[in-house]
Parts: C-alpha cells; structure tokens; sequence
C-alpha cells in the first residue's frame, strides 16, 4: 500500500485541539482525487494486511480481516481504521512524524486514563512506518458508543462528563507523566494566553491559508468577508494578550478536543472519552469546558450549566471560557470553509463533507457579526 513518494495527507492538528489533523495531498503536480481513492483503498489494505499478522495477539480470525478508512466528521484526521474480523473490532489510528509525540503521549498513560477517566482502552502501539510519513499508532478497542452529536439524549450525560475532566484538571499524577507541550523554546511553560493562541489563533492562520488558496470553490463567501477574516483574527490574538486574565502561567491537565464527536453515549448514561491526542499538563480548563459546553449556547440548558462549569473551573476560568466561547464560534465560521476546500481531496467523502461545512459557515458566519461585529 506504498504511496506515492511525496504524499502528506496530515496538513496540521486542527488544533492543538479541536479535531484532529487537517488533510492535505502535498504534490506536483495536484494528485486528482481518484489518485487520492486508490491510495485509500491501498492504506486500508496495508492495515489488513498488519492486522493478519497481528491477528494472534488481537485476537481476530485472520482469514476474515478487513479495514476501512474512519471518516472524522470535524476534518480529516490522522489516518484512522476500523480493523474488524466481522466479530470484534479494533480502531487503528496512525499519526504523521509531527504528531507522533502526541500519541506516544497518550499511550504512556493509556492505563490511567481508560481506569479513571472513561478512555477507550489501547491495545497495542504500531512503530512500524506500514504507511509512508506515519511512523506510529494505536490500535485501541473499537467503543461502540454513540458521538454526542448525534445522540438524542446527550444532554442527559453532561454533568457527570463535566464532573469527569473537573478531576482531570486538577490531577497533579497524571501532570508529572504527561508534561508539557510548550516544548524546549518555552523552558518556563506556556501562559494562559500562549495556551490560547497555540490552540486557536494558529489554527484560525493556517485555516486562512487554506481558505484564501481555495477562495475558487468558495463561490459563497462575500469577497469582502476574506479580509475580515484576517482581521478577526488579529483582534482575537490582541484580546488575550492584553487581558490580565490570560497572563498567569497555565497548569491545567487538559484534554483540548472535548468537541461532542469526542465523547460517545451508550445511551443509558454511560460515556466515552476519545482521542486524547492533545492531552497536556499546560492546558486551560476553560478551553475544555467551553468546546464541551458550545453544543449547548442556544438552549434552555446552557445558563444552568455554564453556571455549573463556572462552579467547577473557579471564577478566573470561567471568565476566560467568555474569549473562548467567541473563539468557538469563529471556529466554525473559518474552520468550516477550510473544511469545505479540503474535502475536494477526500473523493469518499466530499460531498458530505462540503454539504456540512458550508451549512455551519452560513450559520455561524452572520450570528458572530451579530455577536461581535
């Protein structure tokens, strides 16, 4: 399942955060999109293939093994696999060289986290490159669980999530084995307002950089609205330089991608955590409430339960959730037509993908000009 010799399909994390790993074919000329679907179906034949060889230690029949390609409603992510013999069932999720940390991270305190804190348990780890620019892997169990976002119930398990990542906040044992992520340029850690940029604003800049190169399929967008865009940017970057709320050095365990495709409902009040990718040491509480929360901002529900958060985090978080909040919802606004440009490099996908980024621009788009200007 070689591909071709310069394909990167992992543009970047989408956000030392949100979603995961954006999708890009790096190549001259442009690989088409039907390149693209073969090499897919290539991917997930190597993936087979290492699953018959696996297929003792995991416990699947090796004549009946097969892999398909996961598709991350929230972007393209690392690639991901179910690996299944028709019985049971493994999620493999392979991570590019400059996310490998990322889950070598997580799979060093996978244990704990399944124990304590409703992680799907890891299986194995995969050092092997099968796959050409992705060195590492986990295989963890398959959790047959249902995302929040498509739950009908999902509100039902809110507090008790919250309760969850309240712990996970405060957990100094599980600090000292994770670290940090500002690495060796930053020997002090990172501020509350680094850990707001690394998560959004350099996202929300190469979000741009995606858009503007594909500003063609965006015949939707106003013209004028672009370099908004940039500017929107800029103030969001300056909020959280300027206030003082952001200035204190960030302490928190957090999670950074508690989006509701992240945790799953079995739908009689249990739940899953997943993809702990971004899991750090020097993270803001107020990140993972806010995204966790966002689902909820037109609801009923949502004072009773930010109220809620706001008890759990402290009054420092819970006003930073406030930069945060304006954060998400600018997230969906940009977020979502670079999704839309990059969904023309996912032929399997590309309709569904391009159908649902451009809904959530054209509904986030004029509620933040209505919010926010």
């Amino acid at each position: 399942m070689a591909a071709p010799e310069r394909t990167d399909w992992r543009r970047r994390r989408k956000r030392g955060g949100r979603r995961g790993v954006r999708f890009r074919v790096n190549t001259a000329p442009p690989v088409s999109t039907g390149e693209v679907k073969a090499d897919m179906r290539k991917f997930e034949k190597t993936v087979a293939a290492w699953g018959i060889r696996h297929s003792r230690t995991l416990g699947l029949e090796a004549g009946r093994i097969e892999a398909r390609s996961i598709w991350n409603p929230g972007g393209f992510v690392n690639l991901s696999f179910l690996l299944t013999d028709g019985n049971r069932r493994f999620h493999v999720k392979l991570a590019p060289a400059d996310h490998a940390d990322s889950l070598r991270r997580w799979a060093a305190v996978g244990d704990f986290l399944a124990r304590e804190y409703a992680a799907p348990r890891i299986v194995d780890t995969i050092s092997q490159e099968m796959i050409p620019g992705y060195p590492f892997g986990l295989v963890t169990e398959y959790v047959d669980g249902r995302p929040m976002a498509d739950a009908p119930d999902a509100e039902r398990i809110v507090p008790e999530v919250m309760r969850t990542i309240s712990r996970l906040h405060r957990d100094r044992r599980i600090a000292g084995l994770v670290g940090r992520r500002a690495g060796a340029d930053r020997p002090r850690g990172r501020t509350y307002a680094e850990a707001f940029m690394d998560m959004y604003i350099s996202r929300f800049e190469e979000d741009l950089e995606t858009v503007l190169e594909g500003r063609a399929l965006l015949g939707f967008v106003a013209r004028e609205a672009f370099e908004w865009f940039r500017g929107e940017i800029e103030r969001l970057r300056e909020a959280a330089e300027r206030s003082p709320l952001f200035a204190g050095q960030a302490r928190d365990v957090a999670h950074q991608d508690l989006n509701w495709h992240n945790v799953l409902t079995d739908g009689s009040g249990g739940f899953w955590i997943i993809d702990w990718d971004d899991l750090t040491a020097d993270g803001d509480a107020a990140a993972d409430y806010s995204v966790f929360l966002w689902p909820l901002r037109h609801t009923p529900s949502w004072p009773a339960l930010r109220e809620t958060a706001a008890a759990l985090a402290g009054g420092e978080t819970a006003e930073r959730m406030r930069l945060y909040e304006r954060a998400n919802l600018f997230d969906e606004v940009i977020d979502s037509l670079a999704d839309y440009v990059e969904a023309e490099r996912a032929p399997d996908f590309r309709e569904a993908a391009q159908s649902r980024a451009r809904a959530v621009h054209e509904r986030a788009y004029p509620l933040y000009r209505q919010w926010y200007g």
